[in-house]
């Protein structure tokens, strides 16, 4: 199917983001051009109350010298968690006395949010960045704690493991994909039958498998072949790129910064 002749004034940007969490990147993408749509396409499930207690008093109890977050879900998440059973104060005083490393700005938000202001943020805003922040220090790091999702990579846990640093990994929260077809997925559909969809933008691997289910479930062989061939797909880091490889066959622009500002940056070479 032809685009039809009314997309010409608009080129349509679809991301596995909700809109409430990213009204800058709808800001940033509109200064690029782009007419940005928001696909809800997990959906965050919290492990049970007792496992996240047990982690909250693990972290204020143990001798850490740093913890790291790798999303702003994981540190909702814990402090919520450390809300309900009055930890909160005393899981704020504990990262505040340690290195409270996190991957990037708006993670760094979450945290701000909860009054952690001394956070530290690597060079660069990626994986890498974070080894190369730990790497730097690891005279003074025995033991690291990282609170994550289930999905998360053992990329971290190998290289600091390398060089002699215990890492305590706990698991947070999984994630599921998205029943809800709100009306931006309906959105969604409707440009996609139209052949209206220029770019798609990915937040992690996840969010790669969730997409590609929906669509799948939701829309003809021909649209999917289309969004497989679509060379306008955008990753926002190495993981979701060797994910999104496995599904798709046009063109993949990785962001260099792993980051939201990143994809918008990204979606400047489509």
């Amino acid at each position: 199917m032809a685009k039809s002749e009314s997309h010409q004034v608009k080129r349509y940007f679809a991301i596995t983001r909700e809109s409430s969490t990213s009204m800058g990147f709808r800001r940033a993408m509109e200064n690029y051009g782009w007419t940005v749509i928001f696909l809800k396409s997990i959906v965050i499930l919290p492990k049970p109350f007792l496992e996240l207690e047990y982690i909250v008093s693990r972290i204020i109890q143990n001798d850490y010298e740093a913890c790291v977050f790798l999303s702003g879900a994981a540190v909702d998440i814990l402090m919520l968690n450390a809300g309900r059973t009055g930890n909160m104060s005393a899981l704020i005083t504990k990262l505040r006395s340690i290195r409270t490393i996190c991957i990037g700005p708006r993670t760094k938000e979450r945290l701000s949010h909860y009054g952690i202001d001394s956070v530290i943020l690597p060079e660069t805003y990626n994986t890498q960045g974070l080894i190369e922040y730990l790497s730097s220090y690891k005279d003074q790091l025995r033991r690291v704690v990282i609170p994550r999702s289930q999905l998360g990579d053992s990329k971290i846990l190998i290289s600091l493991s390398r060089l002699g640093i215990s890492v305590d990994q706990h698991q947070l929260y999984d994630v599921s994909t998205n029943s809800n077809i709100d009306n931006e997925w309906k959105r969604f559909f409707y440009l996609l039958r139209n052949r209206n969809v220029d770019a798609v933008g990915f937040t992690s691997p996840s969010s790669v498998r969730a997409l590609f289910q929906i669509v799948e479930r939701r829309a003809s062989h021909d649209d999917m072949i289309y969004l497989r061939s679509l060379n306008g797909l955008v990753s926002i880091g190495h993981k979701t790129t060797t994910e999104l490889k496995s599904y798709a066959l046009g063109r993949i622009v990785e962001a260099v910064e792993h980051t939201l500002d990143g994809i918008a940056l990204a979606s400047r070479l489509i």
